[in-house]
């Protein structure tokens, strides 16, 4: 669980499988926004079992829809292989490569892509 300041990856390499992120924020904790940079190495694969099977990224539904938007900047090896949640909020899209390597669900308030993003 991220409560309060957000998902920030600006650089380096990140991994993982059977991951999900829970994204919230209370009146202790401000919720931030998810933030993927086209410099970082990403490949998160969601969980294949389990009462979050198929989930990447939840983010809270208490969430409200003018909360700062989640944006993720991918590049060609960017991997995100699983469901997007975002309910209210809106979620950009934006550079080139892929975004997603296997089956991808996006549920967003709004969503908005820019550049080559490729979905699967």
């Amino acid at each position: 669980m991220i409560q309060g300041g957000g998902l920030n990856l600006s650089g380096g390499t990140a991994t993982g499988s059977g991951v999900t992120f829970y994204v919230t924020g209370n009146g202790t904790h401000a919720y931030g926004p998810v933030a993927i940079t086209a410099a970082a190495q990403v490949n998160f694969t969601a969980p294949s079992s389990g009462a979050l099977s198929g989930m990447l990224i939840f983010q809270a539904r208490s969430i409200a829809a003018s909360m700062p938007a989640s944006s993720i900047d991918g590049n060609g090896s960017t991997q995100l292989n699983g469901t997007i949640y975002f309910p209210k909020t809106k979620l950009t899209f934006n550079g080139g490569g892929s975004r997603a390597g296997g089956p991808t669900v996006i549920v967003a308030g709004k969503v908005a892509f820019a550049g080559s993003t490729t979905l699967h």
